[in-house]
């Protein structure tokens, strides 16, 4: 399998999946912000401002789409350095890949063969 082939596929897909899910919430924060219909703000004498609750849903929107897109590309590092963990034979022991203090910590301490 090649590994890293597939590592810039996902991270290509993460990219597009970014940018694609987070047209919609920027797009109403923007109108809103802009006042643009349908968000045009009706007389109120009320200190709270017109539309706070769709920019705030369309705020906490824009943060999972965030949320996800990190996610999936912590999962991609992760089986990407999981297959080159899986081609790594240190005096046939099989390899750490957990620690106290996360996965990624435990990649970093993997010593690295001698390259000729």
């Amino acid at each position: 399998m090649d590994i890293e082939h597939f590592l810039k596929e996902r991270t290509k897909f993460s990219k597009y999946f970014h940018v694609t899910a987070t047209k919609p919430f920027t797009s109403i924060m923007r109108d809103i912000e802009d006042e643009k219909h349908p968000y045009v703000p009706p007389y109120s004498e009320d200190g709270e401002p017109p539309f706070l609750i769709e920019w705030l849903e369309a705020r906490d929107g824009l943060n999972s789409v965030g949320l996800t897109t990190i996610s999936m590309l912590s999962s991609a590092i992760q089986l990407y350095l999981s297959c080159w963990a899986d081609r790594i034979e240190i005096e046939g022991q099989p390899l750490k890949r957990k620690s106290n203090k996360g996965w990624l910590n435990a990649y970093q301490n993997i010593p690295h063969p001698t390259l000729y």
